[in-house]
């Protein structure tokens, strides 16, 4: 069998490697679209990502400009419907734009440690041995201490700023990765396919990107979805406690930390950056459930 017939897209293939039929995936299409709980996670995230991309167009008012005359007015109010902050600037604003910083600080370390943890865990598995225990040992460390410990102590020592809370973040969730990419790259290289490939004289760069990757695709997409709420309870957290983005940047945790004071004052409006923490991370995790039932090759 020539190379480039091994090396063909596997995208037909289940996690155990035997050929899907052609209609798996519009198969998981109809199971979702027939889901309602996976149609309204969806379209809250859509919502929430939308409204983050278009707050310009959804707000006239400037989420740092504020006015002492107009502090903490209440939600409901007429020019402001959500409300001001401790300094008189619009909530509504705030957390439009916020919604951006957030949602960044969420998804870009799960997309990192998702692309660094994949290649380490399918190299580990492949080659396995001494390279495996390298590898595998060393993402061990990061287990010794709390992940949000962890966290902490690393963006503390890089400095407040949403480049210390991405990377801390990430560093955090390149270990978990790493061991579901070695999980499911040794049920994958065990295969047939994947000695014929190497057989036939495919490099181990070859096998590991048109054999493997493909492959181990399924259930690491649905492990690293679900991280995504995770991450953002934790970017807000760091800003929270002064280690993310700094004030007066409209990020929801941020935004938590420098309304506390007005709690008992105006305590709607204090609650808004925590609804919206809570909303999009359940929301996150609800559409990873979902797509980890559709995507389920037994059921389907």
């Amino acid at each position: 069998m020539a190379v480039i017939e091994l090396l063909a897209p596997l995208e037909q293939r289940d996690e155990i490697g035997a050929i899907r039929p052609r209609s798996y995936y519009r198969e998981v299409g109809e199971r979702l679209r027939g889901d309602p709980v996976a149609l309204g996670s969806l379209a809250v995230v859509v919502v929430i990502f939308g409204s983050a991309i278009g707050a310009p167009l959804l707000t006239t008012y400037d989420p740092l400009q504020g006015s002492i005359l107009a502090r903490l007015l209440p939600v409901g109010s007429d020019s402001h419907i959500l409300g001001t902050d401790e300094q008189g600037r619009d909530m509504l604003a705030r957390l439009l734009y916020g919604g951006q910083l957030s949602l960044f600080a969420g998804i870009a370390p799960v997309v990192i440690s998702t692309a660094i943890g994949t290649i380490i865990g399918a190299v580990a598995a492949y080659f396995g041995g001494v390279v495996e225990t390298l590898l595998m040992r060393a993402m061990d460390v990061s287990y010794a201490f709390p992940a949000l410990l962890l966290a902490i102590g690393i963006a503390a020592a890089l400095g407040p700023g949403l480049t210390s809370t991405i990377v801390a973040i990430t560093i955090v969730l390149i270990p978990p990765v790493s061991r579901v990419a070695l999980s499911a790259t040794r049920q994958v290289v065990v295969q047939e396919y994947v000695e014929a490939a190497s057989v036939a004289g495919a490099s181990p760069r070859q096998i590991i990107q048109y054999q493997l990757l493909p492959n181990i695709a399924s259930p690491i997409f649905v492990y690293t979805s679900g991280l995504i709420g995770l991450a953002i309870v934790s970017a807000s957290g760091l800003s929270f406690l002064g280690l993310g983005s700094a004030p007066p940047a409209p990020e929801w945790g941020a935004m938590l930390n420098t309304m506390r004071g007005s709690v008992y004052v105006a305590p709607d409006v204090v609650a808004l950056p925590g609804l919206m923490i809570f909303v999009t991370s359940v929301a996150f995790n609800v559409l990873s459930d979902c797509l980890r039932d559709a995507l389920d090759v037994k059921s389907v």
